[in-house]
């Protein structure tokens, strides 16, 4: 129902979550008002309020939809993209790297930018330096051979090589970094 739900029209939207918050209402009063004029007033039964709370949220949901605002729509779309961060110790470095993920099809874009001061602790000492930081958008299914290309070509021992998953973004442009990586 979810996946429907996600492809109807607007204008059908719309008439649904009238159509659903309207009958909710109504089975609800016409009960409630049948009861109060034969026996007096007394609660609605369980299952009358079942179906009209059913109702409720089903509107709900299609209003979710007609708004654009459906979290679920985007987490669904979203949730298959990743970026990961990449230093590099210099631009001929940084540039090899992301030309080997573009040319690849592993990444879509990878940005770099210069002059990031880095301080960590390698070998018992704290240390210091100028890197480049890379950001590389890709698909999540990618990025394990995100990481194999970069060991492949990087020069450090252990290469700062680290990702997340996105949770939002512009949907023309996830689907961009669909249409420009591996379809995995």
């Amino acid at each position: 129902m979810l996946h429907q739900l996600l492809k109807m029209k607007r204008s059908d939207c719309e008439f649904l979550t009238k159509c659903f918050r309207l009958s909710g209402r109504a089975v609800f009063y016409c009960y409630c008002f049948r009861n109060m004029k034969t026996e007096g007033f007394r609660p609605a039964s369980v299952g009358v309020i079942l179906l009209c709370v059913t109702c409720s949220l089903v509107g709900y949901m299609f209003s979710l939809r007609q708004n654009n605002k459906s979290y679920m729509a985007t987490a669904i779309s979203v949730r298959k993209f990743s970026v990961c961060w990449i230093t590099a110790p210099s631009t001929e470095v940084a540039q090899n790297i992301a030309k080997t993920l573009v040319e690849g099809k592993l990444a879509a874009c990878v940005n770099i930018m210069p002059n990031v001061t880095s301080v960590y602790s390698w070998k018992g000492k704290i240390e210091s330096g100028t890197e480049l930081l890379m950001m590389v958008k890709t698909r999540s299914s990618l990025v394990p051979k995100v990481i194999t290309a970069v060991k492949g070509v990087h020069p450090y021992e252990v290469p700062e090589i680290i990702a997340t998953e996105l949770t939002q973004g512009l949907p023309s442009y996830m689907d961009w970094i669909s249409e420009n990586t591996l379809d995995e």
